[in-house]
């Protein structure tokens, strides 16, 4: 058995770091490049991969923490920082010098947050961004000083280049910065965002001539490493951040239908719409038919944003064309509550 937290004090399996440290070493490295007291420029690049990998664990401990807060004076939550770290599951199956360092590294991370976040609200807060005290603190300020643009802001594409330069600043996905030309992931994003295709993607990918490390030289992105970058990077770490500056903002001022809100499903689907969101979310399980779908239904006259108030009064536009897809994605379409017309043809 493995626990991802524990994970954080196993030894680095770079060759350019210390093999022989201890797991309390460890967290002492871990919270010294956290601080900002390593020289980034002396890391081999392995390393500071590793690195990298391990803050974005080291921040889900923070969150965790901010969460735990409550209202106690420090003092007295500092105690109970080594309970939360006793009652882990990596504490379970961690050796006597791993149990220790994790202490450590609960105390560590309690000790970051309270220089961080001294307010007891702002953590309470930030423990929902799912972000780390730095990240969140980092997001914060800066909707506080873009929030005009950020509510001016209009369409996907527009948002997505806009809060891009904040999630460069505070993912900790290295293949993410390490990507070159530097504006080709921008382009891959509004892409994913416009709803394009795979295929589509992966030409504008290979056009741009994107490429990444690869030891001393570089090479190309390989599919692989697109799809990952659409559905883990995109998908999940930028609408992470997204999400929390969308919870900075207040919900007064960003209702569902506000453009940041639907960019939000717009980056984590990869549809261009609302009303291809809905599709997706009836449970079709696929962004290029929900892309489809949707334009049948707006060619056919409907401007709704309800996909289940669509099908049922232009569901001619769309049956030919879903009677054709694999039994696995007709399925999504039957409804008890439909028409007649939901039982398909063949």
């Amino acid at each position: 058995m493995s626990s991802s937290i524990l994970g954080l004090v196993k030894p680095f399996s770079s060759i350019t770091m210390r093999q022989d440290s201890s797991a309390v070493d460890i967290v002492q490295v871990l919270f010294a490049y956290r601080r900002g007291l390593v020289d980034r420029s002396t890391i081999g690049s392995d390393a500071l991969k590793e690195l990298e990998e391990r803050q974005a664990m080291v921040a889900v401990v923070e969150s965790y923490l901010m969460a735990s807060r409550s209202d106690v004076p420090f003092d007295s939550f500092r105690a109970h920082v080594v309970t939360l770290s006793r009652g882990t599951f990596a504490y379970d199956i961690a050796s006597e010098s791993e149990k220790q360092a994790l202490e450590q590294l609960f105390l560590l991370a309690a000790e970051d947050l309270e220089a961080q976040v001294p307010e007891l609200e702002k953590q309470t807060a930030f423990s929902r961004t799912l972000l780390g005290a730095r990240e969140a603190n980092y997001v914060y300020q800066w909707v506080q000083s873009n929030r005009s643009m950020l509510l001016e802001a209009q369409t996907p594409a527009s948002i997505l280049k806009l809060v891009w330069p904040l999630f460069a600043a505070t993912t900790h996905t290295l293949s993410f910065q390490n990507v070159e030309p530097g504006e080709g992931l921008m382009a891959l994003s509004v892409a994913w965002v416009e709803g394009r295709n795979y295929e589509s993607i992966f030409e504008l990918s290979s056009s741009l001539e994107l490429t990444k490390p690869y030891g001393d030289k570089r090479q190309r992105l390989s599919t692989a490493d697109i799809t990952k970058f659409l559905h883990s990077t995109l998908s999940f770490d930028f609408t992470l951040v997204l999400s929390a500056v969308i919870q900075f903002l207040g919900d007064s001022e960003v209702l569902p239908e506000n453009p940041l809100s639907l960019t939000l499903s717009a980056m984590r689907y990869g549809v261009p719409d609302p009303l291809a969101v809905s599709v997706y979310d009836s449970g079709v399980p696929d962004r290029a038919v929900a892309v489809i779908i949707s334009q049948k239904l707006r060619a056919d006259g409907y401007d709704g944003l309800s996909f289940r108030e669509a099908r049922v009064a232009h569901w001619g536009a769309i049956e030919d064309f879903v009677a054709l897809l694999p039994e696995c994605f007709r399925i999504s379409f039957r409804s008890s509550d439909g028409p007649e017309a939901w039982e398909f043809r063949g």
